[in-house]
């Protein structure tokens, strides 16, 4: 018999056989989740609507009457307010290619402005042209779980994108305000469905995202579990079904195994990504990072339950072809047992 149990920090500890309870242990007095045995995958759909506070805040970020008189000064390093604008601006990012993203406060609410001067056009053409695709890309999208853009521009000097300023930060702050800087496989379910659903959707679409890492999985709040996958600048449209991309891009450690050895490539990378954040954010641990191969080390999966090792298992499987998809790991055993918190859509 295999049981879930969860203890005082919210870990999931698998067993196998009989449960034991030291008499010592101390146990909380209400249990941190209320886990439910779901049979049919139509139920967990039923939890998929966002927090009324969550909900609230992005549709009020997303007016768009409020952001007609932003004008981005990329220079400003500091918050400062104008009182007859009453904008106030803060560069939060500088690259060397000249893409600035900075904070803008606009009546009463604030904005994320990523933006570049033409004149770094002639320093690195790839990187302008990544900016105009990026806004492209996001322009084609409507999804719950993908950052949305309220507007792009251009003129002879700038490339600029605004969207909707997220306050809760990325994936990697809320890893490092975990005890050892790792999550319970309950603390990572919802994360790993709504990057799911987010991804199933961008390929749909035939968008491959090719970056997909914690620090570009973005929360709406602080205190919330809604989140966005962000930074758009490495994704690429598919324009047919025979299509394949060579060139290798994407972060250190979380590339594919078909993009490390010079194989042709397209959708299965991205889900190859989710299977290396999710093994991060499990263990603390990238599975394969400086030459090096834990994943290859089977002393991990006795840290983890025997659904949650053949979920990674198949995510990380080498051969593209036979990598689960998206929305078939959606519809996995992990994500469908002891779950009540669900956020599947597709």
């Amino acid at each position: 018999m295999s049981v879930n149990i969860i203890d005082y920090i919210g870990r999931d500890i698998y067993l196998d056989g009989t449960v034991e309870i030291s008499i010592n242990q101390q146990l909380p007095s209400s249990p941190i989740y209320s886990c439910q045995e779901f049979t049919n995958i139509d139920e967990l759909g039923k939890k998929e609507k966002m927090s009324s506070s969550d909900e609230k805040f992005y549709s009020q970020s997303m007016a768009s009457s409020s952001i007609e008189t932003i004008s981005p000064r990329s220079q400003s390093y500091e918050l400062e307010e104008e009182e007859d604008t009453g904008t106030a601006m803060k560069v939060i990012h500088r690259a060397s290619s000249g893409i600035s993203i900075t904070v803008a406060y606009e009546n009463q609410k604030y904005y994320a402005v990523k933006e570049q001067r033409k004149v770094h056009r002639l320093q690195n053409p790839w990187i302008a042209k990544s900016l105009k695709q990026e806004i492209d890309v996001l322009q084609s999208l409507n999804h719950r779980n993908i950052i949305k853009i309220i507007r792009g521009e251009e003129d002879d000097h700038i490339i600029r994108m605004v969207m909707p300023y997220l306050e809760g930060g990325d994936l990697r702050d809320r890893l490092e305000q975990c005890i050892g800087s790792v999550m319970s496989e309950m603390q990572a379910k919802p994360i790993i469905i709504q990057v799911l659903n987010g991804v199933a959707y961008l390929h749909r679409n035939n968008i491959i995202h090719r970056d997909l890492k914690p620090e570009n999985i973005l929360y709406f709040t602080k205190k919330g579990s809604e989140l966005v996958i962000s930074d758009f600048d490495l994704a690429v449209r598919v324009e047919n079904d025979h299509q394949q991309f060579f060139y290798p891009v994407g972060t250190e450690g979380y590339l594919a195994a078909e993009m490390l050895n010079g194989m042709s490539y397209c959708f299965p990378v991205d889900c190859w990504m989710v299977g290396v954040m999710l093994f991060e954010v499990l263990l603390d641990k990238l599975p394969f990072e400086n030459g090096d191969s834990i994943y290859e080390n089977d002393l991990w999966k006795n840290l983890l339950t025997r659904d949650c090792q053949n979920f990674i298992d198949r995510l990380l499987e080498p051969d593209p072809n036979l990598r689960m998809t998206a929305r078939e790991a959606l519809h996995h055993p992990w994500l469908r047992k002891n779950y009540i918190h669900g956020y599947i859509t597709n």
